[in-house]
Parts: C-alpha cells; structure tokens; sequence
C-alpha cells in the first residue's frame, strides 16, 4: 500500500525489506501470481493485466526465488533447459543452439549433464539464471540471490549480474545483504510496512540512513562524506593525505 514507484531500463536496482513487512506479497503481484487489491502496475509502458497466457514470462520477465532449487524439475541441467523451451514452444532444432549460446554465456556448460542439486550454491543460482535467460527475459528479478553463498561466490555471481545489465537486462532485487547492494546498485529503496520510505543512489541512500546502513558509512560519517564502502574510505583517506 502507498507504493508509487518507477524501476528504470537497463538499472539494477534494490529493494531492502524488513522480515513481515510485505516483501512476498510485492513480488507475487510484480510477477502476476497475485493481483492487487487496488491501483496498477506496469511493465514496459503496459498494463500487467494485459499479459495474456503466459506472455509475462516470454521473452519479458525472469524471477529467480530464493531457494533456486524450485527452478528445477529434471534430473541434469539440459533435460531443464530443454523442458522450459519445449513448454514454452520453440522449435526443437532451435534448441541446441539457444542451450549452447546460453550456457557457455553463463559458463554452465560443464554442468549440462549433472543433477542440478548436485551443485554448490553459487553453482545453482548461476545455472538457474542460466535457465530463466533461455527465454531472453528483459527484466530479472532475484529474490534474496546472495542468501547462503561464500564471498568467492558472491563475487562471480556480482561478476555475472554486470555483464547482464551490460546487455541491457534491468534487474530488480530484494535482499538483506546491504554491503552487496552498496557495491553494485544503481539505486536502493526501503520498503516498511507495505510503503515505500526511501528511494536514492547507492551515495544518498546509505549515507543518510542510520540502521540500514554499511559498516564502512556508519564508521566514517562525520569524517568522510558519503563514503559507504571500504573503497570509498581508503580513497577519502588517500586524498586526505595527499596519496594518489
């Protein structure tokens, strides 16, 4: 409720949300699985409700859960990718080429021919994206994508967020993880209590928050101005001293 918002083309932005404060109603209704009560939503100038059977999904929206393991319903990764395009009706001698292209682009290949849960968890989200881009979605929207993943796969998995938005793809995400947002958004916002209360850059946002904050804002305000990653206070202090 009392949520006015607009997400940009080709941005990636973040959403932080309290536990209980509605984050799983709002992705529900974003993805069409629920409809509002009241008031619309958008998605590339049209009407949600104007997505008629499935159309949403095809070529338009991406949405990875939580637990990227429901992504999956086959026994190996490329019986996955060939399920979703089957059910999705692209030609079958189109889909070796659109798997290939796919996973080498997302450097799941090695994992075509093994059981998805066999994979650690930075491996399962990449080759869950892997799937949801078969179908050329222009938006991705991730759900707590960082949840249980060491800092080596927080990178490559951050590494290969970039190069999607360098395509073009807009991703939307909700997550708990402030350092991974001050990093790599473009924007951020807080969602309380079924509002929106804060929307700004990555700068203005966690420089002027107290509580959903960095560590590296928290310790150096007052000192530095909107220093709120550790690169950004090791470069205040190098200037501060005149080291270049």
């Amino acid at each position: 409720r009392g949520v006015n918002l607009t997400i940009y083309t080709g941005e990636h932005f973040f959403f932080f949300f309290g536990n209980g404060t509605g984050k799983t109603t709002a992705l529900s209704v974003i993805c069409a699985v629920n409809k509002p009560y009241r008031g619309k939503i958008f998605i590339k100038s049209k009407n949600i409700k104007d997505y008629k059977n499935g159309s949403l999904y095809k070529g338009l929206l991406g949405f990875l859960p939580q637990n990227p393991q429901t992504v999956f319903v086959c026994d190996t990764l490329l019986d996955d990718m060939k399920e979703l395009l089957k059910a999705n009706e692209i030609p079958k001698d189109k889909h070796s080429e659109m798997i290939e292209k796919t996973a080498a682009m997302l450097s799941v290949t090695k994992f075509l021919d093994k059981h998805p849960y066999d994979l650690s968890g930075g491996e399962q989200q990449k080759c869950a994206i892997a799937k949801l881009l078969l179908l050329r979605p222009q938006i991705l929207l991730l759900d707590e994508p960082t949840k249980g993943l060491d800092a080596y796969s927080k990178k490559s998995f951050a590494e290969l967020l970039q190069k999607l938005k360098a395509k073009g793809i807009t991703i939307i995400t909700v997550t708990h993880d402030i350092e991974f947002a001050a990093e790599y958004a473009d924007r951020c916002s807080l969602y309380f209590d079924g509002e929106i209360i804060s929307v700004g850059t990555v700068q203005s946002f966690f420089s002027k928050n107290s509580f959903y904050t960095t560590t590296a804002s928290s310790m150096s305000r007052g000192i530095y101005d909107n220093a709120v990653t550790c690169n950004d206070v090791v470069m205040c202090a190098k200037r501060s001293i005149g080291y270049e």
